[in-house]
């Protein structure tokens, strides 16, 4: 660690922030694009395949009540629309009547919107259509009542379980009895009472479920062990279904080498650790911990050991558990061993074991919601210890959901990491998965191909991904000729990407360490070696203490390792600024800009985010301000919108006034200079799969910033941002914004947006006001929630740096920070 001018603590902004009303630029809808309709023949024709339901829904009636089966009344009715054009589906969510927009999917270039009709409803929708044949609007140009809805349906039928499936992955085919993953209306009762109706149902029909469940909103997950045909059979009846996905598959624990015992190593290190004390941990979610070990017993109380199952016990059934707790403490022990510097753990570990060990005779198939066990799991460790702050470091992925959508599992870490029911947020450090070893010597082809394992989509997660420095093969025989099959600082053969997916938030978030694998001369065979992985903590701790380790396991326990001293360091900071910090102070390698920025185009720049995330964060930087690089960090809350006359609108935005040292920024020219800017905060998820746009976002709140420009002045940036403070039909003409490395597009994903801006000092002396205002959610949008004045809290961090490390930044900045500033004068 760099002492003296090169490390001082970040600085604060603090009572530099002004909020005022916040109106967004105004845009133009888009008209939805409707094929040409004959009104009179297209609507008798929906007409007739609307009343054609009806007898449906009282056959399914009389044969609930001969089963005895309490479930409510009503029917599930696909509507779909012509190819190549929009369904208007917002317009078939009717809350008030009990009408409810279920689920949209998209196949080919037809959009399909499934809805819940409750019993004695069907003639709402009976209704809009023969106004549509019958009436017009008063509009200046006449036009059918309802025409853009009832023209934008091309056909309606009554769902089945295929209308009902909403995964990624096909509807298994085949009749084995498996695990279903069911999404249930809520239909306005408490979360509790609509799993225990869903229960009695499946009960009086002799079907299989899960004892957990999570709450989202409007929903509640839970799963359902039967056979596809008996699925098809019992969801009619049931009649409770929004969605049905995949259950998640068991989580895998990837498999590692061990070596000899190195008893003088462990000795030696134990000798020079000084522990800190209790008041931050990471909690590691994986198969338990050897808390005997010598490298860990100091650090790991008794009473942090945990088991979701208490039947399960504590100990490390595996193995990867307790490599994972030796990286997050240590990272690489052999950048530890030999040395005579002492060694800093300024954190606890708690254990908490998810998984279940095996069984003899027994094939574990349990199948519960992964989501609602890692609920248990923080619940545990908040328990013993409600006064930690703590890391959450989840390692172990389920293979499903590939493509960037969020799953239950993703949401529940969002909505645990969200924290709704409590100030503080949790911050939760998620790997992004490993490539299957098959597919190594594809790379890095393989890597663009293979999305990123769930849960790591969740938006609020800081995600891991693996890079690699590591290319030294082994001094044997037996591998001459052989070479390292991913170069020095490029993506690790076993990292999973988003390069796969559109729309949705760029993951990893950043990459560190996880090792490489070597090749034949052939390139027909890949493997592991020693020499390309960490070295760490075994569990078989008396024979062997140390052990090899590697993959995105060991970048994730690297992160939350960092994750933890910073905490450590500035105990204040929320969980949003602690993952804002890593990302804020993460860069890319030469080589992965080598490999990936072929071009200076966005289209570059998206491949290299969605592969490596921000980069490699440093250490160093993440822990530490310096005298030509100095950090400032912003925590604050917006009420994003407001209830005006029973519609939700934009409320308020902050400007920030940055304590810039304009004198010495003049003085200093042309002298190159860095400025970045990381805006980061949780979201509320709404992962009900019903189009994700609109009212139906996955987000609750979304926020932007935006940074003065050169030649802008203050109430030009102001009106330029915030159309509230224009003049009745002032138009501007706003100055261009080079300069920026992302820009405003690729920064937009997700719910942390960072990005630099390359410049002379003389051009940054004029940046000194940041914005920061609020972007559609579904707070605004789902009134019914009770969610639209709602507090949002966000951080800001801001890094001003010069190449020069004489140039004393940092000291200036500070003298910045003493000066009083009038808000209302300067904002």
């Amino acid at each position: 660690m760099a002492t003296g001018s090169q490390s001082l603590p970040h600085l604060r902004l603090i009572s530099r922030s002004k909020p005022q009303d916040y109106t967004p630029r105004r845009g133009q809808s888009t008209p939805p694009n409707l094929i040409q309709r004959e009104r009179a023949v297209h609507g008798a024709r929906i007409l007739f395949e609307l009343q054609n339901l009806q007898p449906i829904l009282e056959q399914r009636k009389l044969a609930r009540a001969a089963l005895d089966i309490e479930a409510p009344d009503g029917i599930t009715v696909e509507f779909g629309s012509v190819a190549g054009f929009d369904l208007v589906f917002e317009s078939l969510d009717l809350l008030r009547s009990g009408i409810q927009l279920l689920n949209v999917r998209r196949v080919g270039n037809i959009t399909y919107a499934t809805c819940w009709i409750p019993d004695g409803k069907l003639n709402i929708l009976v209704r809009k259509v023969t106004a549509y044949l019958n009436e017009d609007t008063n509009a200046r140009t006449p036009k059918a009542k309802n025409a853009n809805l009832v023209e934008s349906i091309e056909s309606i039928g009554v769902a089945t379980i295929t209308e009902l499936w909403t995964d990624d992955e096909p509807i298994p085919d085949d009749d084995e009895m498996r695990w279903w993953e069911l999404w249930l209306r809520t239909d306005g009762l408490t979360p509790e009472n609509a799993f225990r109706r869903f229960e009695a149902a499946a009960s009086n029909m002799q079907l299989s479920i899960g004892q957990q469940w999570l709450v989202f909103p409007e929903r509640v997950v839970t799963n359902i062990k039967t056979t596809r045909t008996r699925l098809a059979q019992a969801i009619p009846l049931l009649n409770l279904a929004a969605e049905i996905r995949h259950a998640d598959r068991p989580p895998q624990v990837p498999h590692s080498l061990t070596i000899p015992a190195q008893d003088e190593i462990v000795a030696d290190i134990v000798a020079r650790l000084d522990i800190g004390d209790d008041g931050v941990a990471v909690a590691i979610f994986d198969t338990g911990i050897a808390r005997a070990h010598p490298l860990i017993a100091p650090i790991l109380a008794p009473d942090d050991m945990h088991a979701v199952d208490n039947a399960w016990g504590t100990a490390d059934h595996h193995g990867h558990g307790t490599k994972m707790a030796g990286v997050a403490l240590y990272g690489d022990l052999r950048d530890l061993a030999g040395r005579d510097t002492r060694i800093d753990v300024p954190f606890r570990l708690e254990s908490v074991k998810l998984l279940s060990p095996p069984r003899a005779g027994d094939q574990n198939d349990d199948q519960e919601i992964l989501g609602a066990i890692t609920a248990q799991a923080v619940f545990k460790c908040e328990i013993e210890a409600p006064e930690r702050r703590r890391v959450i470091c989840k390692a172990v992925t389920s293979d499903m959901h590939q493509r960037g959508e969020p799953s239950s599992y993703s949401a529940a870490i969002d909505q645990l990491a969200f924290n709704a029911d409590d100030e503080d947020g949790r911050l939760f450090v998620i790997s992004a998965g490993n490539l299957p070893d098959h597919l190594w010597l594809t790379y890095p082809q393989s890597n663009r191909d293979y999305g990123v394992e769930q849960p790591g989509q969740a938006w609020n997660a800081l995600t891991v991904g693996a890079y690699t420095e590591k290319d030294t093969l082994p001094g044997t025989p037996d591998y001459a000729g052989w070479s390292a099959l991913a170069g020095s600082g490029d993506l690790s053969p076993f990292s999973a990407t988003s390069q796969s997916w559109t729309g949705w938030p760029m993951k990893p978030d950043v990459v560190f360490e996880g090792g490489n694998v070597v090749v034949d001369p052939t390139h027909a065979l890949a493997e592991l070696v020693p020499s390309l992985q960490l070295l760490t903590t075994n569990r078989g701790f008396t024979a062997n203490p140390l052990g090899y380790f590697s993959m995105t396991s060991a970048a994730t326990a690297q992160c939350a390792g960092l994750a933890a001293r910073l905490l450590a360091g500035y105990p204040d900071l929320w969980a949003e600024t602690v993952r804002g910090m890593i990302i804020h102070h993460a860069d890319w390698t030469q080589a992965q800009q080598e490999t990936y920025l072929t071009e200076d185009t966005q289209r570059a720049k998206r491949r290299l985010l969605r592969a490596c995330g921000f980069g490699v964060p440093n250490a160093e930087r993440v822990l530490r301000s310096a005298q030509h690089r100095v950090s400032l960090i912003a925590q604050e809350s917006i009420q994003p919108y407001r209830l005006e006359e029973s519609a939700g609108k934009m409320n308020e935005m902050c400007i920030f006034q940055l304590p810039w040292p304009k004198e010495m920024l003049m003085e200093m020219q042309n002298t190159p200079v860095k400025l970045r800017v990381t805006l980061s905060y949780f979201v509320e998820p709404s992962p009900a799969k019903r189009g994700w746009t609109n009212r139906y976002r996955y987000a609750s709140h979304g926020l932007r910033f935006d940074v003065r420009r050169n030649n802008e002045g203050p109430d030009e940036f102001n009106r330029r941002v915030n159309f509230a403070m224009r003049e009745e039909g002032e138009k501007l003409d706003s100055p261009g914004d080079s300069g920026w490395l992302l820009g405003e597009q690729l920064r937009r994903h997700g719910c942390v947006h960072s990005d630099v801006w390359s410049g002379m000092a003389i051009d940054l002396a004029e940046r000194d006001q940041i914005a920061v205002y609020p972007v559609v959610g579904w707070w605004r949008q789902r009134l019914n929630r009770g969610r639209c004045t709602t507090q949002a809290r966000f951080s800001l961090i801001v890094s001003l740096e010069s190449e020069n490390v004489d140039i004393k930044l940092y000291s200036a900045v500070i003298q910045e920070l003493a000066v009083p500033i009038d808000l209302e004068l300067d904002l």
